[in-house]
């Protein structure tokens, strides 16, 4: 276990000496065909015991996994490849994570992608080009679960950091028809802009039962602990939404994340940063609440030596607790999936 995760700190602090330059990633084509073979799916655990006995679906999306990395000709590529074993080993932590809190209420259907890496260009043109790469794939497998695998089952889409950009993306897409379908988008750590909101398929959640909306939340420290980078700029520059996942509302009102007192269990020690709430100090509670300057959620008395992250902090500074996200409000989501995603009434 301690070798899993300095493998993965080893990946992520590779990142930062990762050269950049503009090139096309990998051919775009691929994704019309490839997710027909299981190898380009991950396998759900609760699927595979129990089978597609649950009323609702679950589309996920994965987050940022792996690194920018070079082919055999040397030529640094910005999208993952799903051939190379050791990258799809890096997909499986965020697999299981998502099959512990979506797969035990939902039937999971988790796709492979050609994701933007850790590391690419930070200019537009080439995020540009790697984002429809992704995307493009994204696009596939949801068109091939549809047609293979939904049977008419309502849908939850879903997915963190990237994958959250992703979800709202997916539910930006579909026509009228399909998006009638979707109970609800949560994308964690993602956002919503303005200009999302002019589509007709995208409406905020106002509360813990509403349907055919998204939720979407970010959490820090504090308002200056910002995300930095294109991606952060993609998913946050213009986000105008955010719920607190405790209370299930947009409101300023504080919510205890974990009382005076209380212990939250033991952090997963195969991620290389803590993924439960530590209180700094024990007699006071945990909170969290909404910061309408930007839309994003503020914890307070946290043990913020337990969540820095070093090896990202060039994404991720101090204070910034994007990668704690599905862990602090994973019992949260699972419970707000049963009332607003499985209760039809």
């Amino acid at each position: 276990m301690k070798a899993r995760t300095t493998i993965i700190a080893t990946l992520f602090t590779s990142l930062l000496f990762t050269s950049c330059r503009n090139v096309p990633s990998v051919e775009p084509e691929k994704s019309n065909s490839m997710y027909v073979s299981s190898n380009y799916w991950y396998q759900s655990r609760n699927i595979a015991e129990h089978g597609i006995e649950k009323k609702v679906d679950v589309f996920y999306l994965l987050p940022t996994c792996v690194g920018a990395w070079k082919d055999s000709t040397g030529t640094n590529r910005y999208n993952a490849d799903l051939d190379n074993d050791k990258q799809k080993q890096a997909f499986d932590l965020s697999c299981e994570l998502a099959d512990s809190i979506f797969g035990t209420q939902c039937n999971l259907f988790l796709p492979y992608y050609r994701q933007a890496t850790f590391g690419g260009p930070e200019d537009t043109q080439s995020f540009d080009s790697i984002h429809a790469i992704a995307f493009d794939d994204v696009k596939a497998s949801f068109q091939y679960y549809m047609r293979h695998h939904n049977g008419g089952r309502k849908i939850v889409l879903a997915g963190f950091s990237q994958g959250a950009h992703m979800a709202v993306e997916l539910l930006k897409s579909l026509d009228a028809k399909t998006a009638a379908q979707v109970v609800a988008t949560y994308a964690i750590g993602g956002g919503v802009s303005l200009a999302d909101l002019k589509n007709p398929n995208v409406k905020l959640a106002q509360g813990e039962k509403d349907k055919g909306v998204v939720i979407c939340f970010n959490s820090m420290s504090n308002p200056e602990a910002k995300a930095t980078g294109i991606w952060a700029k993609a998913l946050w520059e213009n986000n105008v939404a955010c719920i607190n996942p405790i209370t299930w509302k947009c409101n300023e009102t504080a919510a205890v994340l974990l009382p005076a007192g209380a212990k939250d269990g033991v952090s997963d020690q195969r991620f290389p940063y803590g993924t439960v709430v530590v209180a700094e100090d024990s007699t006071r509670d945990v909170t969290v609440k909404i910061n309408p300057g930007n839309h994003c959620l503020i914890i307070d008395n946290l043990k913020m030596e337990e969540y820095h992250f070093k090896a990202l902090e060039f994404i991720f500074p101090k204070g910034n607790l994007h990668l704690q996200d599905p862990f602090f409000y994973a019992k949260a989501i699972k419970e707000n999936l049963k009332v607003r995603c499985l209760d039809e009434k």
